[in-house]
């Protein structure tokens, strides 16, 4: 078993930033609602660390979203050669999101 991250912890951590962003929320500002440091968020956001359930359950109602946001739809065939977690990983590039507003 491998020590990084793995790809749902990738997934997950980039829909947490995503939808910060989308909202307009720094990582201290989420980290303060949280009650965390904003290297936590950071943490959280690369996937390096898992989120808990309950940690989770709080980032989705700051967020304003359900838990399943987090995750690929289950009932959906899933396309392994497309990988959501590199796709949103490419929102971390800066400008990016700028784009995507325009």
């Amino acid at each position: 078993m491998s020590k990084g991250p793995n790809e749902t912890d990738v997934l997950v951590g980039a829909r947490v930033r995503f939808r910060r962003i989308e909202l307009g929320l720094s990582q201290t500002q989420l980290a303060n609602a949280l009650g965390v440091t904003f290297q936590q968020v950071q943490k959280y956001e690369k996937g390096s660390n898992r989120i808990g359930a309950s940690r989770l359950h709080a980032i989705a109602e700051v967020l304003r979203v359900s838990v399943s946001y987090f995750f690929p739809d289950a009932g959906e065939a899933v396309d392994h050669d497309a990988r959501p977690g590199e796709i949103l990983g490419l929102l971390g590039i800066p400008g990016a999101m700028d784009l995507l507003r325009v």
